[in-house]
């Protein structure tokens, strides 16, 4: 992973050097292989790279040809076709490829592009700046749009180095945060700063900025093959490619194995390939373990080692400082985290990092695309096939070993809930937010009610009448999910100057698995019943039967409860929320006694309070990255009164 940045003024302004050099080095610690700088009057480009695979190591970025000039982070996967297309020499980088085939197909070029990347590409002859992220979103692309510039770059303080850029906070955003509305993967904490989204481009030039979506799924396609059999020797074909594109690296790579289903299929089906010969490469893993701990998954992860023999380090991960405050080890990011998990990573890329790691796969995204079996009853019910229905239910209840009238009572709650009023359920609906959300001043209540409850971007325009197709295809453009992969990704970097590769994040295999019915994701009435069906012969027993996955409700649960009394409500005795107009501090404190009161004896049994987590992670962000004084208050320049801005 390589941190790309640059600048790019409409009316003409040259670029200065140090403001690139600026750049650079708040960006140095994302690519310490090479940097460099490239300017020429309005336009200025910038790059530290991180070499990580073989056809890198001599890669030098800019990269100027003819009038062309690309800063770029990326791996594509599928060079081979485009080095026949093209015919050019199986030695170039990834970054010469990406050139050569701008020049062949211009902008439409990121059609024919299979990978991960963020790119900007300054066309001299046309006097336009292109700039494109992958179809997934794995990596980062942010940007900043001014009044006569455009900035851009991988980290989004490496924006705010330049003197010219405003810092002010985006109330829209911070009210998303705080109620866990991330679905717009566009918007950020901060005015005029964005994020592209996956799989669009942004073309600028003196007049203007088009944005243009060059991928997209078919959400109304179906696969029709003739049996299980053939969906899964697809699926398999896909699958394996994909694993075998992210193990294209320079040195070994690693897997970070947590005993769950979705890391477990990466590592054995490594192992399978490696037993048979179809790759060569050492790959080891690396698992977080919690001895004496219920959710301690070091029993899947040793089936596996018995099963292929592999090398695992186990690792005991360390909390250095409240879960919450987690964003502040990440000073080039710049923005609050959403997920208080993370620090499990921390070690894990510290550890594959001595020795010798610099690419890691995860098992990120096999949750959210390969999942469908609790829809599936709603869609084979309202489609009409009430039989399939049941038996899928009658299926799931065994599986999971719960009482088949149980489980039908609760699908059977969730079918008749369709036909309540939407009036109705609009009541139901605000009345558990206010609740959920106590906190939040009632001024604010039904407007940010109203934003959480507006469908979308990516749904509108969009007639997608069945659910389970709905919650797929939401899947692949839920800005929460880019956010999570966008931030375990900068701790590896962060921690381990390591490029961390999801092999669930593939273009080919999205669309593949998008196009399968949901009988067949959810075979057998399993979740992942596809890939369990798939990789029936790698998996350890253990892990092919497993029914649950782990959470780590207690260690949250201890942090809030038990080890950080003083400094929670230390948190909220006088916070940057309620300068700004936003919540009650006396209330919060209050639910926050009420939440201990409630689980001081059922730690590991109590559901973590989610908006009680975003509440401190937000509050701790602003009190120590944007104004450290409790005193100060936040100037009305920054934050716009009245309507949220």
């Amino acid at each position: 992973m390589t941190a790309i940045f640059g600048v790019y003024f409409y009316n003409k302004i040259p670029v200065e050097l140090t403001s690139l050099q600026r750049m650079l080095e708040i960006s140095s610690h994302q690519g310490p292989d090479y940097s460099g700088l490239w300017n020429e009057g309005p336009i200025g480009l910038g790059n530290c790279l991180l070499r990580t695979t073989t056809e890198s190591v001599s890669e030098k970025l800019p990269l100027l040809k003819n009038n062309l000039v690309l800063t770029a982070d990326a791996r594509i996967d599928n060079r081979s076709e485009l080095l026949a297309t093209l015919k050019l020499s199986p030695s170039i980088s990834d970054s010469e490829l990406i050139l050569n085939t701008y020049e062949k197909w211009g902008e439409n070029c990121v059609q024919n592009l299979v990978g991960d990347f963020a790119f900007v590409i300054w066309d001299k002859s046309n006097q336009k700046l292109f700039c494109a992220r992958d179809a997934l979103g794995v990596r980062p692309f942010y940007y900043y749009k001014g009044g006569d510039f455009l900035a851009f770059a991988s980290d989004p303080e490496a924006i705010f180095t330049l003197i010219f850029v405003n810092k002010q906070l985006n109330r829209e955003a911070l009210f998303n945060y705080l109620t866990g509305n991330f679905r717009d993967s566009e918007i950020t904490e901060f005015k005029n700063l964005f994020r592209l989204r996956p799989a669009h481009t942004l073309t600028v030039s003196e007049n203007s900025l088009k944005y243009r979506q060059y991928w997209d799924v078919k959400p109304d396609y179906l696969l029709e093959l003739k049996n299980i059999d053939e969906y899964e020797e697809l699926f398999l074909d896909v699958f394996k490619k994909s694993i075998k594109d992210r193990l294209r690296t320079n040195s070994n790579a690693g897997v970070l194995l947590s005993g769950g289903l979705d890391s477990s299929s990466i590592l054995c089906t490594i192992e399978d390939l490696r037993n048979k010969n179809k790759i060569t490469q050492s790959v080891s893993a690396y698992s977080a373990v919690f001895p004496k701990e219920s959710f301690n998954e070091e029993e899947y992860v040793l089936s596996i080692q018995k099963r292929w023999g592999s090398k695992i380090d186990f690792i005991s991960p360390r909390l250095t400082l409240p879960l919450w405050q987690f964003s502040e080890l990440i000073p080039s990011y710049g923005l609050p985290l959403i997920t208080p998990q993370f620090y499990i990573f921390q070690d894990l890329v510290q550890k594959a990092s001595k020795n010798g790691i610099k690419v890691l796969l995860s098992g990120h995204g096999g949750d959210e695309f390969m999942d469908s079996s609790s829809s599936l009853a709603f869609e084979l019910m309202f489609s009409g096939h009430p039989i399939e229905a049941l038996n899928h239910i009658n299926n799931f209840a065994k599986f999971h070993e719960i009482k088949y009238f149980n489980i039908l009572n609760y699908f059977t709650r969730r079918i008749l809930a369709k036909f309540i009023p939407r009036d109705l359920k609009e009541f139901y609906n605000f009345h558990e937010f206010s609740k959920e959300y106590t906190w939040i001043q009632k001024k604010h209540l039904k407007e940010v009610f109203d934003d959480y409850r507006t469908s979308p971007w990516y749904l509108k325009g969009k007639n997608i009448r069945n659910d389970l197709r709905k919650t797929l295809y939401s899947s692949i453009h839920h800005g929460y999910y880019k956010r999570v992969i966008e931030e375990c990704s900068r701790i590896a970097l962060n921690f381990g100057s390591i490029e961390l590769r999801m092999p669930f994040y593939d273009r080919r295999l999205v669309e593949l698995v998008f196009s399968f019915p949901g009988s067949i994701m959810a075979y057998s009435g399993k979740p992942k019943g596809i890939l369990r069906k798939a990789l029936n012969s790698e998996f350890p027993k253990t892990i092919l039967n497993r029914r649950v996955k782990s959470g780590y409700t207690f260690i949250m649960n201890k942090e809030l409860i038990i080890k950080h009394p003083e400094k929670v409500n230390n948190l909220l005795s006088s916070p940057a929320l309620e300068d700004l107009g936003f919540i009650s501090s006396k209330i919060a404190r209050a639910e926050y006694d009420n939440y201990c009161q409630r689980n001081v004896n059922q730690l590991n049994r109590a559901n973590i309070s989610t908006s009680l987590w975003n509440l401190l992670t937000l509050e701790s962000w602003l009190q120590n990255t944007f104004y450290k004084s409790k005193e100060q208050k936040v100037n009305s320049e920054i934050i716009m009164s009245g309507k949220r801005q």
